[in-house]
C-alpha cells in the first residue's frame, strides 16, 4: 500500500532538464524512468516515476510524473519526502492530482495537504494490517521521539562539519533491548563526541586487540559525564577534551561487554508512531 501524487507538466519539461534536476540532488539514483530516493542516514525512501513523450523534430519531453511513498512507516517519512516534493514543485510548477481519500484533489500543491493526506493513508494502512493479523503490528515508539531521532540523523553531517572533526557525531539507531525498541548511539573509546539524548549508549573499546561493546542506559551515561565535570543539562551533550577524563576512561575500560547479537538493530522503516501503530 502506498500514497501516490500525480504531477502534470504543461508545458512539458525538457527530459534532460528533468533528469539533470535529480542528478543534482542528494540521495537519488536513476533506474530507467524511475528516480529512487534513499537517504542512508534516515532510512527514508520513495520513488518518482516519469513518462517521456518522444517527437521526431523536437527533444524528448516529460509530460507527467507520479510520486510513490510507502505506508506503514513512521510519520517523519512524509516530512522528509515533503521537503523533496516541495523542491520539485518549486522547480517545475506542475499541476497536481491527489486521488487519496481526504487528499488535495486536483489543482495546486499544498505542503500541509500532502502531509495530512499521507498521514491519513498511513493510519488507514496500519489499521488494515492490524485488523487482518494483530500479530503483524510493527514495533512502535512515540512520534516525537522518532521525529527527534530523524531530525538528528537528517542534519548529522551538517553538525559534524560545524564540529570541525574535533568531535564524533554518531547516528541514532534503534535497538531492540529486552523486546523494547530503544534509541541508541555508539560512543567509541571515550572520544570527544556530540552526544544526543537517547535511551542507551553502546560503549566501544578495544581489549587485547578485540573490539567490544558495553551497553549503558542514559542515566548511567549522564552520571559518568557529570562526574567528569561536564554539563549534562544540554542536549546534545557537548563532550570535548584533549585527554579523556579519568572517570570516563575508567568507565569505558570496566563496563561489562555485551553480546551484540542479543541487541538486534531495527531499521527506521520497521518502526511506526505509537499513536498510529498501537
Amino acid at each position: 500500500m502506498s500514497y501516490e501524487l500525480h504531477l502534470q507538466f504543461d508545458p512539458p519539461i525538457d527530459a534532460k532538464a528533468f533528469t539533470g534536476y535529480f542528478a543534482r540532488r542528494k540521495h537519488y539514483a536513476s533506474n530507467g524512468t524511475t528516480f529512487i530516493y534513499q537517504n542512508p542516514d534516515t532510512g527514508v525512501g520513495f520513488r518518482v516515476h516519469h513518462e517521456i513523450r518522444k517527437a521526431v523534430f523536437s527533444a524528448p519531453k516529460v509530460v507527467e510524473a507520479h510520486i510513490e511513498i510507502g505506508y506503514c512507516r513512521p510519520s517523519f517519512f512524509c516530512v522528509e519526502a515533503e521537503i523533496e516534493v516541495s523542491a520539485l514543485v518549486r522547480e517545475f510548477a506542475p499541476k497536481i492530482d491527489d486521488p487519496q481519500i481526504g487528499g488535495m484533489g486536483s489543482g495546486r500543491y499544498s505542503k500541509q495537504g500532502f502531509i495530512d493526506g499521507w498521514n491519513k493513508g498511513n493510519a488507514f494502512a496500519l489499521r488494515a494490517v492490524a485488523s487482518r493479523n494483530p500479530a503483524q503490528r510493527p514495533p512502535a515508539m512515540a512520534a516525537d521521539r522518532l521525529r527527534a531521532a530523524w531530525a538528528w540523523n537528517y542534519r548529522r553531517h551538517e553538525l559534524a562539519a560545524s564540529a570541525n572533526d574535533e568531535q564524533f557525531v554518531p547516528a541514532i539507531m534503534i535497538l531492540n533491548v529486552g523486546e523494547v525498541p530503544s534509541l541508541a548511539v555508539v560512543w567509541g573509546l571515550g572520544m570527544p563526541i556530540l552526544l544526543p539524548r537517547v535511551d542507551y549508549v553502546l560503549v566501544g573499546r578495544e581489549q587485547g586487540g578485540v573490539r567490544q561493546c558495553g551497553l549503558s542506559p542514559w542515566t548511567e551515561v549522564a552520571s559518568v559525564v557529570r562526574g567528569a565535570g561536564i554539563d549534562i543539562a544540554r542536549d546534545p551533550l557537548d563532550i570535548k577534551y584533549a585527554v579523556t577524563p579519568a572517570p570516563i576512561a575508567k568507565w569505558v575500560a570496566e563496563i561489562p561487554a555485551v553480546d551484540l547479537s542479543s541487541l538486534p538493530c531495527l531499521s527506521f522503516d520497521q518502526v511506526v508512531d505509537l499513536e498510529t501503530g498501537a
